[in-house]
């Protein structure tokens, strides 16, 4: 099983070496960054599963890092948890607003800092197993309207073909040409809908959704 991959960011190398030291006997990866500014440059070129940022840098503060993470990763795509030696309720609750999922007071106690990243990771889990969900149902329900739509029209065009072949009259050929256009139209519709962001679901049967193309 891969092991979560935490990233430490804070100034203090003795404090982030004790805490990525403590974390890696609890099962984690880590990797220990003390310059904040250098922070979301390193998120883009390596995948993390969590970080843990300080509050104060000497260059930037970590208020200032966290917004920018939180401009390209979202609390339910990147959990954050600052690290604050501050117990101002008015320190925490700034954080929070800006899109920490957490915090940990310094001291860091090493079983309490462990117990609130795995709620943050378990939370992490299951809105990546819901977007999952969505998206396989999105495409199932993408094949049911397919062959739902399309099937009529295809049969139709098929059975005059099959017509046509024993009679080639022009106007078999023309209901061919109508099934085919209708064929058309609903593959169009199709896509049109699936670019939306808010895609209507119809029963179909037995518990199977499709897309309302109508």
């Amino acid at each position: 099983m891969t092991k979560p991959k935490i990233l430490i960011v804070d100034d203090d190398e003795v404090l982030s070496l004790a805490l990525s030291l403590g974390l890696k006997k609890k099962n984690f990866c880590t990797q220990v960054l003390t310059d904040g500014l250098q922070c979301l440059d390193f998120l883009t070129k390596e995948n993390f599963d969590l970080v843990l940022l300080d509050i104060m840098f000497p260059n930037i503060s970590g208020e200032n890092v966290l917004l920018n993470i939180r401009k390209h990763f979202s609390p339910i795509e990147l959990p954050v948890i600052m690290v604050t030696s501050k117990e101002e309720p008015k320190d925490i609750i700034a954080c929070l607003s800006k899109g920490a999922n957490d915090y940990l007071i310094k001291p860091v106690h090493l079983d309490i800092a462990s117990a609130r990243i795995n709620t943050q990771l378990e939370l992490l889990k299951l809105n990546k197993d819901n977007i999952r969900k969505s998206e396989l149902e999105a495409i199932k329900a993408m094949v049911v309207t397919y062959n739902h739509e399309i099937n009529n029209p295809l049969a139709i065009a098929l059975g005059h073909l099959e017509e046509f072949q024993i009679d080639p009259k022009p106007d078999t050929l023309e209901r061919v040409h109508g099934a085919l256009l209708r064929i058309g139209d609903i593959t169009q519709k199709i896509r049109e809908v699936t670019k939306e962001e808010d895609i209507s679901f119809a029963h179909y049967s037995k518990g199977t959704k499709m897309i309302k193309v109508r």
